[in-house]
């Protein structure tokens, strides 16, 4: 294989990573109230999303036991609710 082809890793430093890091927390501390409240409001509702979708996609998803019929030909699989 050509090594021309393949990137080069680039690691960085300590000390370079140390301030990339640092960076980054400066700049989510210093973020401005409304984008903090935003983020926060998009993330709740992401989350909401998921239960909701968890919830329908669950409901009623336990196996139902299959009965023995009178006759073994039934296309019915499954039982009936008890009445």
């Amino acid at each position: 294989m050509d090594s021309s082809i393949v990137p080069k890793l680039v690691i960085p430093t300590p000390p370079a990573m140390a301030k990339a890091m640092e960076d980054g927390m400066y700049a989510k501390a210093t973020k401005p109230i409304g984008e903090l409240f935003w983020l926060a409001l998009t993330g709740g509702a992401y989350i909401a999303l998921g239960f909701i979708f968890f919830v329908t996609t669950q409901q009623g998803s336990a196996p139902r036991p299959a009965c023995r019929s009178a006759s073994r030909s039934s296309s019915a699989a499954w039982c009936s609710p008890p009445a």
